[in-house]
Formats: structure tokens, C-alpha cells, sequence
């Protein structure tokens, strides 16, 4: 609630009686430009003043307050009176002896009398308490006038226009500014040729928040006739007071022609399906009204129970999924059902009966699935019967890449037995089964019948693959191009199978190359998880001699072997070997001179490369580096061996196979006898020459 402070008049020089016409004024800047002096008795006894609340009607006052600012002499105190038409209401204010503002008394109510403008006025009297010889100066008086709004005029939302019935319901929006509840709508219905009135309720029950609605009651009135209303709203405070009368709004009535309603589905005497039927209905309305609501009811016909009401149902739709007490098949049920369209009901359809038949649910397919080992499996599963009847049989489908290669039409019998796959069916397509091809994935789905010849829904695909022959080996040993010492070497390769599948079977094939016969004992094919085969047969490694080998695997009996690995070669030979004859093997050599002399046997017979290595004390200080050729002997530089040292000597070479063979480091050591020092030989000077 609001409140506003208002002033009466103070005048100059303490003048008990100011003018009626002096407008109220906020207190001055100088607490002594205009003042009461209440001193009795060399001044008035009392003085009194009225303030006028201007906006605020009497009614609408809840409380007054009084103040004023005021100072005295010490012990002085103020009688400080708020009076309405009736009494007042007063109190006793000690004084301070410089300025101060004081709060006076407070008086309820709606007595108070008006300015004759309709504005609200209010007496303040100020006077003494009968202490003499003291001295009160008032220099403002005021008084805190509380008050309540009414609420503000109300929308109006229908009827407007043209509306379709002789009964409408009269709308609206309530608000107030300080947030009130409503308590009453007061209406008002003229008839607009004339103005005659029609009718003018108060309602005072069914009212809350900010919207309001209230059906016409009064006389009948006339189709195509044009009326106006308007309304005013009262609020719930204290007071409870009236808004202001709305704008009229002008409607005009029709009498309206109630919708038909026509049932679809499901038809009279129909089967449907589910236990869950979608109900539908046309409708159609004279007026062109459109549908606005529409109520359903179902009903078991043996007993009329009530199976579901759906109650009005606002919206135009015209159909809806069942959703009542839970159906059973094989029992006859009946439905009816109405709209509305805003104005009027229509009748309640005709009953029509329908009895559910309600197909079982998809079969659970169990087989096959995932990774098999055959390419006629058993075709098999789960029945679900859920709301159906007993089996009676099934059918499925299977695909590959998205493309369907055969459906098996209806298999009478038992989906948990099954069938092989490449049965045929006397409706299937095609006729024969194409036959299922290992490594390839395929899908398959399946339905089931009942004994009511109700399909169930078709299951989701399930996803089975056959297994895939293994892929040619790989990391196989010895590579192409190797060269091998044993004359019974180890064959190894890995095993590789798209489907992760061990290794069951691997067949070996091992031939000469030089006229591509087989070595005895192969081909061999190996029962062994294992990737590795000792040659059985003894090779010809000296002279050495050229094989060739290859490998498949095979993982699952039915998948088969995978391709041959592609052929490896590889030789035969004996390690190759290297023997120093010069120097001697801790010998002494004799001579700065030294040819180092070595001869190479076994391997390929044939020596390719050689290297010589001369070190003392471990350090490396000649090396020939890496020499092509057959050569069997590298003479040292002269300066390089030192008399009365030790070295040592490594000579490394390699065969035309590339197997390399070391002599190993041989010791040897140098004693010599040095040349005669000679004798008699002087050095003399020789003269300076200038070349000019």
C-alpha cells in the first residue's frame, strides 16, 4: 500500500489562522521562516490545520500518521491531535530544545470528510498541555496518509465478434498495482439497438488469480442480434474497492449447429492386430467450426465394463492410441466417441465392436550367429508367443552385402528345432538355396506365425559369418636369398588367419632348384599348431646347392587350406674357414718386410673379398680394408713394423654366398738385426752463397 505525506499551511509571524486557500508546502529551508508559537497565555492555547491528501479519496484511506518538526523551552511539552469527522486521536511530545522532527499519533479508518473535490482531508490541531510560562515552536506539520489502489479496470477477452452460441462465457483479465486477490466481477449486458439492459450480475464465488470467466445467465438471448459488455472487478484488501468500468466491447451471437462424427478404424466387427488398436474418426462441422475437444469411451460388451474414458481431450486430433485398462485377445470390446467444436457437442457415435487377434512377438533367433564352421547351419530360435496363440511356424530370410538370397516362405513346425540350411521349402525363393560360400558375411532375420495365421514382426537381422581359409603365410625362414649351414635347417613361418583362428594343418613343399625336383619326403602336409619344420631329408651342402620352399596353413576343416606362401630360395653350404700360414703363429719375424699369406676352404669354394687387420697393443695401425678378389697374400708397408715389437694379425674374408670367415688374431713378434752404425763421417760447414 502506498503512502503519501501532505502539509497544511504555516504562515509567517506564528498566525493561528492561516487562509483556507494556502496550498499545503514542504517544511523551509529556515526552521524559523514560519512557525506556530503555542505559549499560553501570551499565544494561542492551540492551532489547527488541515491537510489535504490530494488523489486520495476518503474511502480509500487506511491509517494516518501525524509528525511535526518542533523545538521548546526545557520540560515543554506538545499536544499533537489527528481528527477525523468523528474524534481525534492525540499524543503528548516531549520537546527538544533545538529543532527536531517528531512522530505523532496514528488513527485507522475511513471517516475522514473530503475538500469538497473528493480528495481526502485531514485536522491536525497542535496545542499545549497546560504548562505555562513555556515555550513551543512548531515550524512543520505534516501527516503520513496510508492508503489503498483500487485494481485497474479489466481486460475483456470474449465474448467478442461473432461468436457461435447463445450462451458464451463472459472473460476477462484481473490486475492490481499493489498485487490484491479478486473478490467479485460485477458485469453489465446491453443490447446495443437500444440499450436496453440485459443483464447485470455480480459474482463473487469461483474467483482467483489473474483470469476470470463467468457463463452467461440471463435472459435468452437472440441469434444475430449485437450486444455490448463491460465489467469492473473488485479487489480483497482492506477496503475492498471497485475498479473502474472497462471499455464496452461489442459481440454478436449465432446460433450455432452442433459437429457430426464419423468412426474409421478400427471397423465395426474388425480383428485388429494389438492389444493397443489406434482408434480414428472423421469429423465435420456445418458451421465450419473446427474440432476444439473430443471424449472416447471403450467398453467390454460382455459385462459393458468400462475399459477406458478418455475424458474430454482438448485439441483437434483425430485419433489416438488405446490407453485404457489392458485388452486380451479374442474378447470382443466396442467403442463410441464425440467432439466438440467450441460451442456444442455432438451425440456420441453408434457402438461398433472389434475384437483384438493380436500376433505374437518377433522370435529370438539363436542360430546361427557370429563365426561358424559350416555352410549348412541350423536355421533355429525362440517362439515368443507374448499376446498370441500357440506356433504354428515360421519363415525367414538371409542376406549378404544388403541383398536378400533367399526367403524360406512359412516352415510349418517348431522355430526351436530349426532346419539345415539349403532345405527347401515348398514356398520358398528361390526354390534352391544358393549355397553360403566360406568367408563371407551374411544377416538373417525371422517371423513367426500362430495358430490364429497372425505374422509376428520380423526379428532384427543377426549378423553370422563363415569361416575364412587362413591367408598365405608370412615371416617365413629361410627368406629368399638366405644362406643356410645346416644340411637339415628349420623351416618357420606364421600363421595368418582373418578370423583368429589357430592353426590345425601346414603342408611343406621343398625342391632343387636346379631341376626342380622334389627333396625326398615332400611335399609333407604337417598335423601341428606349431609354425616351425625340421628338413627331414639331409641337403647337399658341399658344393653348395640351391633349394626352394613354400608353405600353407590350414585352420578350420571346413574353411580349407589357404593359398601357398610364395617360394623362398635359399642355399646350402659349409661355413667357409680361413688359415694363416705367414706370419707363424706366435713366431718372430725376422724382417720389416712382412707379406701376411692365408688360404680359404669350404663354403662356396670360391673367395670373394678379403680384409687384413695389423694391430699393437690393440690399436688398429693397419687395416686393407674390404679388397674384392681371390688374392691370398697383402705384403705390409715396410715402415709399418717396428723391431722388437709384438702385433697381432686378423685376416677376414668372404665367399661369392657372402658368408664371411675370420682367421682370428695371430701374434707374432719382430727381432731383426739392424744395419751397421757408420764411422768416420764428420759434418763441416759449407760457406754462405749469394745468389745475385
Amino acid at each position: 500500500m502506498p503512502t503519501v505525506r501532505v502539509y497544511p499551511s504555516i504562515v509567517v509571524g506564528g498566525d493561528p489562522y492561516p487562509p483556507a486557500s494556502t496550498a499545503p508546502v514542504q517544511p523551509p529551508d529556515d526552521d524559523d521562516a514560519s512557525y506556530y508559537d503555542i505559549s499560553y497565555p501570551s499565544g494561542p492555547a492551540s492551532v489547527t490545520v488541515d491537510a489535504v491528501a490530494s488523489g486520495v479519496s476518503p474511502g480509500q484511506i487506511v491509517s494516518v500518521t501525524a509528525g511535526c518538526r518542533a523545538r521548546g523551552s526545557s520540560g515543554a511539552v506538545l499536544v499533537l491531535t489527528i481528527s477525523d469527522q468523528s474524534s481525534g486521536t492525540w499524543s503528548n511530545l516531549s520537546l527538544p530544545t533545538s529543532y527536531g522532527n517528531l512522530t505523532g499519533p496514528t488513527r485507522t479508518g475511513q471517516n475522514w470528510p473530503s475538500d469538497g473535490n473528493g480528495n481526502a482531508k485531514v485536522r491536525l490541531t497542535v496545542g499545549w498541555d497546560g504548562t505555562q510560562g513555556v515555550t513551543r515552536r512548531v515550524t512543520t506539520l505534516w501527516a503520513d496518509v496510508t492508503y489503498e489502489v483500487p485494481p485497474n479496470a479489466p481486460s475483456l477477452s470474449s465474448p467478442s465478434g461473432t461468436v457461435w452460441t447463445l450462451s458464451p462465457a463472459f472473460t476477462g483479465t484481473y490486475s492490481h498495482p499493489d498485487g490484491e486477490p479478486i473478490t467479485a466481477v460485477q458485469l453489465e449486458v446491453r443490447r446495443v439497438s437500444d440499450n436496453a439492459l440485459i443483464w447485470n450480475p455480480t459474482i463473487t464465488s469461483g474467483l482467483s488469480g489473474t483470469t476470470w470467466s463467468v457463463a452467461y445467465g440471463g435472459p435468452a438471448l437472440s441469434s444475430g442480434v449485437q450486444y455490448q459488455w463491460r465489467a469492473r472487478v473488485r479487489d480483497g484488501g482492506s477496503i475492498q474497492q471497485w475498479s473502474p468500468w472497462s471499455s464496452w466491447l461489442s459481440f454478436t451471437p449465432q446460433a450455432n449447429t452442433p459437429p457430426s462424427v464419423s468412426q474409421q478404424a478400427p471397423a465395426n466387427g474388425s480383428t485388429p492386430g494389438t492389444l493397443t488398436p489406434q482408434f480414428s474418426w472423421t469429423y465435420s462441422d456445418a458451421d465450419g467450426h473446427p474440432q476444439s475437444a473430443y471424449q472416447l469411451q471403450v467398453q467390454r460388451v460382455s459385462d459393458a465394463a468400462s475399459m477406458w474414458d478418455t475424458g474430454v481431450v482438448s485439441g483437434g486430433a483425430s485419433s489416438i492410441t488405446y490407453g485404457g485398462t489392458g485388452l486380451q485377445a479374442g474378447v470382443q470390446y466396442r467403442w463410441r466417441v464425440r467432439v466438440y467444436d467450441g460451442y456444442d457437442w455432438s451425440a456420441y457415435t453408434g457402438w461398433w465392436t472389434f475384437t483384438p487377434s493380436v500376433a505374437p512377438n518377433p522370435p529370438t533367433l539363436t542360430s546361427p550367429s557370429g563365426l561358424i564352421d559350416t555352410l549348412t547351419p541350423t536355421i533355429a530360435g525362440t517362439y515368443n508367443q507374448g499376446s498370441g496363440s500357440a506356433q504354428q511356424g515360421y519363415q525367414y530370410q538371409v542376406r549378404s552385402n544388403g541383398v536378400t538370397l533367399y526367403d524360406s516362405g512359412q516352415v510349418n513346425g517348431a522355430i526351436g528345432t530349426g532346419q539345415a540350411y539349403g532345405t527347401n521349402n515348398p514356398s520358398d525363393t528361390p526354390a534352391t538355396p544358393p549355397a553360403l560360400q566360406w568367408g563371407t558375411a551374411y544377416e538373417i532375420r525371422a517371423r513367426s506365425i500362430d495358430t490364429n495365421n497372425q505374422w509376428s514382426s520380423w526379428s532384427a537381422w543377426v549378423s553370422f559369418q563363415t569361416q575364412a581359409a587362413p591367408l598365405a603365410p608370412a615371416n617365413l625362414s629361410p627368406a629368399d636369398g638366405a644362406v643356410v649351414n645346416a644340411a637339415q635347417p628349420t623351416l618357420s613361418w606364421t600363421h595368418v588367419d582373418p578370423d583368429g583362428d589357430a592353426q590345425q594343418q601346414a603342408t611343406v613343399e621343398l625342391q632343387r632348384v636346379s631341376d626342380g625336383a622334389a627333396v625326398t619326403g615332400y611335399p609333407v602336409t604337417l598335423t601341428q599348431a606349431g609354425g616351425s619344420h625340421q628338413v627331414t631329408a639331409a641337403l647337399t651342402a658341399s658344393p653348395a646347392t640351391q633349394y626352394r620352399w613354400r608353405v600353407r596353413t590350414r585352420a578350420t576343416p571346413g574353411a580349407g587350406f589357404g593359398p601357398f606362401s610364395s617360394w623362398q630360395q635359399f642355399t646350402v653350404a659349409t661355413t667357409p674357414a680361413v688359415s694363416l700360414s705367414n706370419p707363424p703363429n706366435n713366431g718372430t719375424v725376422t724382417s720389416p718386410n712382412l707379406t701376411v699369406q692365408w688360404a680359404m676352404t669350404g663354403g662356396s669354394g670360391t673367395q670373394a673379398s678379403w680384409r687384413v687387420v695389423v694391430r699393437e697393443a690393440g690399436q688398429a695401425i693397419y687395416d686393407s680394408g674390404v679388397q674384392s678378389g681371390a688374392a691370398g697374400s697383402c705384403t705390409l708397408p715396410g715402415s709399418l713394423l717396428r723391431n722388437g715389437k709384438t702385433y697381432t694379425v686378423e685376416v677376414t674374408v668372404t665367399d661369392t654366398l657372402g658368408q664371411q670367415a675370420s682367421s682370428g688374431q695371430r701374434t707374432f713378434t719382430t727381432a731383426w738385426t739392424p744395419p751397421p752404425q757408420i764411422s768416420g763421417v764428420a759434418a763441416v760447414p759449407v760457406a754462405s752463397q749469394e745468389v745475385g
